[in-house]
């Protein structure tokens, strides 16, 4: 009975151990190669085609060198629960290659952007490590884009009305001064 019972311990530590085996090789390999840093811009407000560098930082974070690295940007529509990979302008569309990283060596990468559309969004930079799959992700940068019209109505206003006075008084000008001068 006591070797029954010494066999069953046995066996329930060595399954309890082997379901604990899968557990940290998950979350080993979960683990990011290296750190994404987005240094600039902190904050983006402006109007629609605004144009701007990325600027971001890449750190490898293990003992070995990282040889076949891409990053590229994410555009998240707040507004409308859109993810955005080519509707602003070529530099979001691009993939950029990475040179090798040593161990504990960081690059930094600028990419020239244009949003051309208005609304609010987060801009991230993403590196994946092409050998591991592993995927490390920026904090996210907010964006306001204000709506050319939103901005400029009491202007637009103000030109429609004051723009035909101008011309009529210089049409009015011009046919006075004509008559006067023959």
């Amino acid at each position: 009975m006591k070797r029954c019972k010494k066999g069953l311990l046995v066996l329930a530590v060595l399954v309890f151990s082997l379901m604990l085996l899968p557990t940290v090789e998950a979350s080993a390999a979960s683990a990011p190669d290296c750190e994404v840093t987005l240094d600039s811009p902190s904050a983006i407000e402006g109007m629609p085609l605004y144009e701007t560098d990325v600027v971001f930082t890449v750190t490898n974070k293990t003992d070995a060198n990282l040889d076949h690295l891409v990053a590229y940007l994410s555009f998240v529509d707040i507004e409308n629960d859109r993810i955005y990979d080519d509707e602003f302008g070529s530099a979001g569309e691009t993939l950029v290659h990475l040179p090798s990283l040593a161990a504990g060596e960081n690059t930094t990468i600028t990419v020239p952007l244009q949003i051309a559309f208005a609304g609010q969004f987060r801009i991230a930079a993403s590196v994946v490590n092409l050998d591991s799959g592993s995927v490390a992700v920026s904090d996210a940068v907010s964006v306001t884009m204000t709506r050319i019209t939103a901005m400029h109505n009491s202007l637009v206003i103000a030109v429609a009305i004051v723009m035909p006075v101008i011309c009529i008084a210089v049409a009015i000008y011009l046919t006075h001064r004509k008559k006067m001068s023959r």
